[in-house]
């Protein structure tokens, strides 16, 4: 659907757009037909850049994401089950599988995530993300390559920190280096925040869809865990 860091430079200026043609209202009524709900959701975004411009089509079932399509490139393609997204899958064009996601929930949180690259030279690649859940409201975790016989190898491991209902900051933890990435919001609402599901998915790419709000301002630090 798109790219984790190109992801910045469009959320403050879709979540300020007074275009309707940008957006689906979903409406909830009762059984006397009283509204007790109305719920915007993206429907085009027009990501306007010097390198890589694209359109995003949105496509939903009510609440729920059905697909996105980037217009000439990938469609990401969704399944649920009940109010939670299990699936992910990336296709080009002509259906070709790229990768895979599946989500798998305990107690209604994310418990850990199988993502499947597909065709790569070293054929396809399997990592696990674990998650543990924190009493000081932090998600810590663990990533691993699947090997072909089960086992499982450990690659890296990282935490995740909120604040306001907002990742403020995300740790990288692996055997070379430790990254840390950390964000500033605006007040105004992630125009994802509506879409059933989205605010649960923690994996890199998706994690910008956990936050309340739109981020402005984004640092990187790297250091490196080898002596000079």
């Amino acid at each position: 659907m798109k790219n984790f860091f190109l992801i910045f430079s469009f959320l403050f200026l879709l979540s300020c757009s007074k275009d309707d043609d940008k957006n689906t209202t979903s409406v909830v009524t009762d059984a006397g037909g009283t509204v007790v709900q109305s719920t915007v959701l993206p429907k085009k975004i027009i990501v306007e850049s010097k390198y890589a411009p694209s359109t995003l089509i949105f496509d939903y079932d009510g609440k729920k994401i059905k697909q996105c399509v980037v217009v000439g490139y990938n469609k990401e393609v969704y399944t649920y089950d009940g109010d939670n997204i299990v699936r992910k899958e990336v296709l080009l064009t002509d259906n070709t599988l790229l990768n895979k996601h599946e989500y798998k929930y305990i107690n209604n949180k994310l418990e850990y995530y199988l993502a499947v690259i597909y065709n790569t030279p070293s054929g396809n690649i399997t990592n696990k993300t674990v998650f543990t859940y924190n009493a000081d409201n932090s998600i810590s975790y663990v990533t691993y390559r699947v090997k072909y016989n089960g086992d499982l190898d450990p690659l890296c491991n990282g935490k995740l920190f909120f604040l306001n209902e907002n990742l403020i900051k995300h740790e990288i933890n692996d055997s070379s280096s430790t990254r840390t990435l950390e964000y500033s919001y605006d007040d105004k609402n992630n125009p994802f925040k509506n879409i059933l599901g989205f605010d649960k998915l923690l994996s890199f790419e998706d994690s910008d869809y956990v936050s309340k709000n739109n981020i402005v301002e984004y640092k990187s630090t790297f250091k490196s865990n080898y002596n000079n």
